[in-house]
């Protein structure tokens, strides 16, 4: 275990290895504040192993959010391309309950969209760290993390460019999220009826991925 190592720190690679996760994820988690790490003058980054022990040992990191290595199956030609043209829609939220009624509503409209969901922050940014999906529908409020932090991190990441961001919002926190309407990609929506505007926004990213 890299934890019996005489040195404070490990590198990008130990990280993802002891946490079960990719490369691309602990570099979200480390620009989320999730865990600590700097770079050396070389420009390599270092993480904090404690950090990453704190994260072992928390509820978010539990065995369900490593990578399950499956045996590669060969889609027909048919099956490929749509799945090539189908969305991929991350519905994060702490509520899971209310990720059922969502996931089971969304597709009750049969669209051509692969639903996935995060009940935290972490496992939030793992999903997009290694799924990239094209639309996130999430509640500010995510526990495990800032929402803020969560969108900003997004925004000003690689993804930035592939997400689109859907942020639900209750009465209560309108004035928080008011910040969030100044990132690019971000879409406002209120958290008691998305449905109608959220249906319509699918539609239109499937309309514009099939005249592209």
């Amino acid at each position: 275990m890299f934890t019996h190592r005489k040195l404070a720190y490990c590198k990008t690679g130990e990280a993802a290895e002891l946490l079960g996760v990719s490369l691309r994820t602990v570099q979200l988690w480390v620009d989320a504040g999730i865990l600590e790490a700097w770079l050396t003058e070389g420009g390599h980054r270092r993480i904090r192993l404690s950090s990453v022990n704190r994260l072992l040992n928390s509820k978010t990191s539990a065995p369900e959010f490593t990578e399950p290595v499956e045996e590669p199956i060969s889609p027909s030609a048919t099956e490929a391309s749509a799945a090539r043209s189908s969305l991929k829609l991350l519905l994060a939220d702490d509520d899971t309950e209310l990720l059922r009624q969502y996931k089971r509503k969304i597709e009750s409209w049969h669209l051509p969209v692969d639903v996935s969901v995060a009940d935290d922050g972490y496992e939030a940014l793992l999903r997009v760290g290694r799924d990239t999906p094209d639309l996130m529908v999430a509640d500010l409020g995510l526990s495990g993390m800032d929402g803020h932090k969560l969108l900003t991190t997004l925004t000003q990441s690689s993804y930035s460019s592939q997400t689109e961001i859907v942020v639900l919002t209750t009465s209560e926190i309108q004035e928080a999220s008011a910040e969030a309407q100044g990132l690019r990609r971000i879409h406002k929506l209120p958290k008691a009826a998305p449905f109608a505007p959220l249906r319509k926004l699918l539609e239109q990213m499937i309309a514009r991925r099939a005249a592209a």
